[in-house]
């Protein structure tokens, strides 16, 4: 608390003991003045903006990993999201027929686990009684649909491996909030027809999370209708993988003109360009994972983290959406040496937040009815088009939005830009 007499405290003198009682009988009538026209604002009606102290909560749930092996990813989703939620209340919160809300969140820890996820999914619905949950990320919503359709509980995911009961009929109150593996990797490939128009064939690298037998299909049908062939079989590795030599080799034997990595964590995709750059193999490496220059540098070097493209987010891109560059912004304020950003959770609260008030309404089944109808909705990339009839098996439920895509070479971001992105 600020000392009598410091600067900016607007009654510092009354503590002095220098006034005359004229002095403060003046300063007296003057706070009840004050005291009483706050009062006075308070209670009118259609004055401004609602006061902060009017507006009530939406509370939204979150399945999150914030302990375990993929904590290192998605911990740093959940403060996107938190940031996300801050901005939104900022600017007005979710007005829904005359009255704010303001976002509150709730996190369960799935600690990086099945049988975790369905337990941090249990406690929000039936302890907490939330009726509108972001995440799990990864493959693990599989664990927590069943419990979120029986409840019909609206569910925004940040990703998606194809895996049955993720998305489609089976999870019909389940949305994809952001592009995914299948939307980064369609992304990815009008950057290869940009950059690597003479490439005709690629080897693909995959976590073996048991999503190979769905996802698969689905990016071998997006790389043919870019004129590129899957060569080799598609290399799979655990996601408890250390030593990335056999991978290494693997990728190494198979001939093809570009390496694409679908799905996985920064650390997997470092090692295996440090392994090949170490063999001598060059070959344009890039795909759906998110890992920034720097991170990419400090485990395979500079030299070799070259003829790199990613999904990463270049958050000191010009030519970001305005909405990313103000979220960017606030994060920079607490985290000023962020390397790079994700935003997948976050877009997914910001989808949703649209989506109530759209459909004007905080029952789960008026909201999931209206966001399948909107046809598009506001992103934190620009426009999201309700699609992926196609590729998940039901209709509307996956965000698709412009990708961003960039080149690292030296270990040094060369280039970024924007891909438009929708699936069938």
């Amino acid at each position: 608390m600020k000392e009598a007499g410091d600067k900016g405290w607007p009654f510092a003198n009354v503590y002095k003991g220098e006034e005359d009682k004229m002095g403060r009988r003046k300063l007296l009538v003057g706070v009840v003045l004050v005291v009483t026209l706050g009062f006075f604002l308070s209670t009118s009606q259609g004055w401004g903006q609602s006061n902060a102290g009017s507006a009530k909560k939406i509370t939204i749930g979150g399945v999150v990993s914030l302990s375990g092996w993929f904590s290192a990813i998605d911990a740093a989703y959940w403060a996107e999201t938190k940031a996300a939620a801050q901005m939104i209340n900022e600017r007005g919160g979710v007005t829904i027929k005359g009255q704010k809300y303001d976002i509150e969140l709730i996190a369960e820890d799935n600690r990086s686990t099945i049988d975790g996820t369905a337990a941090a999914a249990n406690k929000l619905v039936y302890d907490k009684g939330v009726k509108f949950i972001i995440g799990p990320p990864a493959f693990f919503s599989s664990a927590s649909s069943p419990l979120l359709k029986q409840n019909k509980i609206t569910n925004i995911l940040s990703w998606c491996t194809s895996q049955p009961g993720e998305m489609g009929p089976e999870a019909p109150y389940t949305f994809l909030g952001f592009n995914g593996p299948l939307g980064c990797t369609r992304a990815s490939l009008a950057a290869i027809k940009k950059f690597y128009p003479s490439a005709k064939t690629a080897c693909v690298i995959i976590p073996d999370d048991g999503a190979k037998p769905y996802v698969v299909p689905q990016i071998k049908k997006a790389f043919e209708e870019q004129g590129i062939a899957m060569v080799g079989d598609t290399i799979a590795y655990p996601n408890e993988m250390v030593d990335f030599s056999p991978i290494v080799a693997k990728v190494a034997a198979i001939k093809s003109d570009l390496i694409m990595h679908v799905s996985g964590i920064q650390e997997h995709f470092a090692k295996i360009v440090k392994g090949l750059r170490e063999g001598g193999d060059f070959r344009p490496y890039g795909g759906a994972v998110f890992i920034d220059a720097r991170e990419l540098s400090a485990v395979a070097g500079k030299e070799f983290a070259t003829n790199v493209f990613t999904n990463t987010l270049n958050a000191d891109d010009p030519n970001s959406p305005p909405l990313m560059k103000e979220l960017v912004k606030r994060m920079r304020q607490k985290e000023p040496n962020r390397p790079y950003f994700f935003f997948s959770e976050a877009n997914g609260l910001w989808i949703l937040a649209r989506a109530m008030e759209a459909a004007q309404s905080l029952d789960p089944m008026a909201v999931k009815d209206k966001l399948e109808k909107m046809g598009t909705v506001e992103t934190l990339f620009g426009p999201g088009t309700l699609c992926g009839t196609k590729t998940y098996g039901i209709a509307n439920h996956a965000i698709a939005h412009q990708g961003q895509i960039t080149l690292i070479e030296k270990g040094e971001k060369k280039w970024s830009g924007w891909f438009d992105v929708k699936l069938p």
